[in-house]
């Protein structure tokens, strides 16, 4: 439920300014999937990361203030 409640409230929300979906996932597919039952993935901008460790080392500063 917690999925649901997340992708549900958050992600599908109007008033939501989300435009880009990182993905930390080796199989970033079944991730795409799963999110594809709540939200039209078309709507954002998906990137994605092999895992989290290569994120942290090449991708995070892109996202700190």
């Amino acid at each position: 439920m917690g999925l649901d409640l997340f992708n549900g409230q958050f992600l599908k929300n109007p008033s939501s300014k989300t435009k880009k979906i990182i993905i930390v996932n080796p199989q970033p597919d079944i991730v795409k999937y799963n999110l594809a039952k709540y939200i039209d993935l078309n709507n954002y901008k998906v990137e994605v990361v092999k895992d989290f460790e290569t994120f942290v080392l090449n991708h995070i500063d892109n996202y700190l203030l």
